[in-house]
C-alpha cells in the first residue's frame, strides 16, 4: 500500500466487505521453469504473448521467473480453495514503506490471505493461459 497509505487505510477500516491478499501470500507464486516450458511448447497465441512479456521483463529486471501478483488475486475471486483465509483487522502505517499489520478477529468483515497452494495455482494459471476452451480461456 505504499504508493497511497491513507487511501489504503480509509478502505481497511471502512467496514465494507474486504478480501486481501498480500505480498507474503503472493510472493510464493512465481512461475516455475516448467510453467514457462509448458508455455512455450503449447502454440498458444496467449502462451505465446506471455513468454514474449516475460522475456521482456527479465531484460529489465533480470529475473526470469516473475511472481504473479495480481492473477493469485484474481483467482482468489473464483478459487477461494487455493488460500487459507482468517479474519481480522489490517492496520495501515501512515509512515514508512507502507506496512500493513493483521491481527486476527473472529467475525471479521476483512478477510486476509495467510497461506496459499503455490503449485496448485501456478498449474491453474499455466492451464488457462495454454489450453484453448470454444476460443474462450
Amino acid at each position: 500500500v505504499k504508493r497511497d497509505r491513507a487511501a489504503a487505510e480509509i478502505v481497511f477500516s471502512s467496514g465494507v466487505p474486504i478480501t486481501a491478499v498480500g505480498l507474503d501470500v503472493t510472493s510464493q507464486c512465481k512461475l516455475r521453469e516448467k510453467d514457462l516450458d509448458r508455455m512455450r511448447i503449447a502454440e498458444d497465441p496467449a502462451g505465446n504473448f506471455l513468454i514474449h512479456l516475460v522475456d521482456l521483463a527479465e531484460e529489465q529486471t533480470h529475473e526470469a521467473n516473475p511472481t504473479l501478483y495480481d492473477p493469485l488475486a484474481i483467482a482468489a475471486i473464483f478459487r477461494p480453495d487455493l488460500l487459507e483465509i482468517q479474519a481480522g483487522t489490517v492496520d495501515v502505517s501512515l509512515s514508512g514503506p507502507g506496512q500493513t499489520i493483521f491481527k486476527p478477529v473472529a467475525g471479521s468483515k476483512t478477510q486476509v490471505a495467510v497461506k496459499v497452494n503455490a503449485p496448485a495455482f501456478l498449474d491453474l494459471f499455466v492451464d488457462r493461459v495454454t489450453k484453448a476452451v470454444g476460443g474462450l480461456r
